[in-house]
C-alpha cells in the first residue's frame, strides 16, 4: 500500500509542477522575448522483487525551453536588416520632398530664371524684366542654399543619431554580458535558466535593432557577440565599447570607433545593418553624393551663366559682369580643403580652383604628400590615383576639373587632405548682379545693310570665334581693347552681288 501512495505521489507532485510551469506560460505570454517552457518526465528507477522489476512512478527530469537556433538566427538578421532599410528609408524619404518640392527644388528655379532671361533677351530696354532676371537669380540662388542648409541638417541629425545609438548598443553590451556570467554561475549545477536565456536572446534581439551582429555560442552557455568585420564587442562577461567621435578627415562628419581597453579602431565603414547601418549607408551612398551633386550644378550654372554674360554688352555699352558670384572667389577655393587631423603642420591647408565645371565628378580626393613637394590625390568614389604632382610647379596640374596650390603653410611626407570641390557650392552660390541695365544681352559685333543698297542681299550677324575669357583679366582685357578699337569691315560685293 506505501508503494502505491508513492507512486500516486510522484504523480501529483510531477503534474504540480507541470501546472506551475504552465502557469507561468500564460503568465508571460506577453513578455518580450520569452521561450514557451515544457516539462520533461521520465520514470523512476523500478525496484526488484521476486516476481521481477517494479516500477516506483515518475519525476521530472528537465523544464525544457521550446526554443529553436536556426529561427532566432534569422530574427535577429531580420530584424537588423529592416531597422536598416527603415533608417534608410526615413532620410532618403526627406530628401525626395526636399528635391521635388515645388519651393524647395532647384529645377522650378532654373526654369524661371531661364524664362526670365528669355524674356529680357527678347526686349533688352526693358528694365522691369531685366530686374525680373535678377530677382529670379537671386531666388534660383537662395533654392540652392536651402537645399545645401536642410542636407547639412541631415547630416547633423545623422551626427546625433549615431551618439543616442551608439549609447543604447553599450549599455546592451553591458547588458549581455551580465547576462552571460549570471547564465554561466546557474547553469554549473547542470540545469538549464530558461529564463535568463530568454532575457539574453531578447537583448540581443534588442541590439540588433542598432547595428548588425555576429553572434557565436560557447561551451559554456555564453554568447560572444561581434560587430564590422569581427570586432569582439561581447566576449563572455567582458564588453567593449563604441564611441562617435569627429571624423579625421572631415570634423562635420562623426565617425564611429570600437575602444577596447587602451586601443581604438575606426569602423565607421566596416558596420552594416541596424539603425547606425541604415545611417552610415545613407550618408556614404546618398546624402554625400548629392551634396557634392548639388555643389556642381551650382557651379555649372554659375560658370555658364557668367561666361555667357561676359561675351555680350550692357545697356551702358560696356562687356558684361557675371551674375553670380566669381566661381573661384578667394574666398572659397580654401574651404574646399580640409586638414587631417595630425597633419606637420597645423596651419597648412592647400587652395582648390574649379579650372573646368565640364569635367567636375561628385567625388572628393585624398591628397597625401610623399615630400615637401610631391603629393598624389586618389577619388575616393572609385579609388582612382592621379599623380605625382609637384605643389610648386606653375601652371597647377589639372585633374577632374580642378587644380591645387598652396594656402598657407608648409608640407612633409605623410601629411593629407580632403579635396570637396563641389561640396559647399550649393552654399557659397549668390545672386551678386544688382543693377538690371548690366546685363549684357547685345553682341559685341553687327551687321548694318548700308542704305545705299541697291540689291536684296543681306549677311548675317558675325559670330565672335575668340571667346572672353572671363577669368583671364589681362586677356579678357586685351580682347576686349581689340573688339573696341577696330575699324568696322566693309563687305564691298561685285557687281553681280548686286550692291
Amino acid at each position: 500500500m506505501a508503494d502505491l501512495l508513492n507512486i500516486g505521489l510522484s504523480g501529483l507532485s510531477a503534474n504540480k509542477t507541470s501546472l506551475a510551469v504552465t502557469g507561468h506560460n500564460i503568465t508571460n505570454v506577453n513578455t518580450p522575448g520569452f521561450s514557451r517552457q515544457e516539462t520533461i518526465q521520465a520514470t523512476r528507477i523500478p525496484q526488484f522483487s521476486g516476481a521481477g522489476y517494479i516500477g516506483s512512478g515518475t519525476t521530472l527530469v528537465d523544464v525544457r525551453r521550446i526554443y529553436n537556433e536556426f529561427l532566432n538566427t534569422q530574427v535577429r538578421s531580420s530584424t537588423a536588416l529592416n531597422s536598416d532599410t527603415q533608417s534608410y528609408l526615413g532620410q532618403i524619404n526627406q530628401l525626395d520632398s526636399l528635391l521635388a518640392g515645388s519651393t524647395t527644388g532647384v529645377n522650378p528655379g532654373l526654369q524661371k530664371v531661364f524664362a526670365a532671361l528669355q524674356t529680357a533677351a527678347e526686349d533688352p530696354a526693358n528694365i522691369p524684366a531685366r530686374q525680373l532676371a535678377l530677382s529670379e537669380a537671386e531666388g534660383l540662388a537662395k533654392r540652392f542654399n536651402t537645399v545645401y542648409d536642410r542636407l547639412y541638417e541631415q547630416n547633423a541629425f545623422i551626427n546625433k543619431q549615431l551618439s543616442a545609438v551608439t549609447d543604447q548598443v553599450n549599455q546592451l553590451a553591458g547588458s549581455i554580458a551580465g547576462y552571460n556570467d549570471a547564465i554561466a554561475i546557474a547553469a554549473s549545477n547542470g540545469q538549464q535558466p530558461n529564463d535568463l536565456l530568454d532575457a539574453r536572446e531578447e537583448a540581443v534581439r534588442k541590439l540588433s535593432t542598432f547595428i548588425g551582429v555576429t553572434v557565436v555560442a560557447q561551451d559554456d552557455n555564453s554568447y560572444n557577440l561581434f560587430v564590422g568585420s569581427g570586432q569582439p564587442l561581447v566576449v563572455g562577461s567582458q564588453a567593449s565599447r563604441l564611441e562617435v567621435v569627429p571624423g579625421l578627415s572631415d570634423p562635420l562628419r562623426s565617425e564611429v570607433q570600437f575602444v577596447s581597453g587602451n586601443s581604438r579602431q575606426g569602423i565607421t565603414s566596416l558596420i552594416t545593418g541596424g539603425e547606425m547601418g541604415g545611417l552610415i549607408r545613407y550618408r556614404e551612398d546618398v546624402l554625400d553624393t548629392t551634396l557634392n551633386s548639388v555643389g556642381r550644378l551650382a557651379l555649372s550654372i554659375t560658370d555658364q551663366v557668367n561666361r555667357q554674360l561676359g561675351q555680350g554688352l550692357d545697356l551702358n555699352g560696356q562687356f558684361g559682369n557675371g551674375l553670380f558670384r566669381e566661381l573661384n572667389d578667394p574666398l572659397l577655393i580654401g574651404q574646399r580643403s580640409l586638414a587631417r587631423v595630425g597633419n606637420s603642420d597645423t596651419t597648412a591647408n592647400l587652395n582648390v580652383l574649379i579650372e573646368d565645371t565640364t569635367q567636375l565628378t561628385t567625388s572628393d580626393y585624398e591628397v597625401e604628400f610623399t615630400n615637401a613637394t610631391d603629393y598624389t590625390v586618389r577619388r575616393v568614389s572609385d579609388g582612382t590615383s592621379f599623380g605625382p604632382f609637384d605643389i610648386t610647379v606653375v601652371p597647377a596640374a589639372e585633374f577632374d576639373g580642378i587644380s591645387l596650390n598652396v594656402a598657407s603653410g608648409t608640407f612633409a611626407a605623410g601629411d593629407r587632405f580632403r579635396v570637396m570641390p563641389t561640396r559647399n557650392a550649393g552654399e557659397s552660390i549668390r545672386a551678386d548682379m544688382k543693377r538690371p541695365e548690366e546685363l549684357a544681352f547685345a553682341a559685341p559685333l553687327k551687321s548694318q545693310t548700308s542704305p545705299a543698297n541697291i540689291g536684296t542681299g543681306v549677311i548675317s550677324q558675325p559670330t565672335l570665334l575668340t571667346e572672353i575669357d572671363i577669368y583671364d583679366p589681362v586677356a579678357q582685357a586685351d580682347l576686349e581693347t581689340s573688339l573696341r578699337n577696330a575699324p568696322p569691315l566693309r563687305i564691298v560685293m561685285g557687281a553681280g552681288g548686286g550692291a
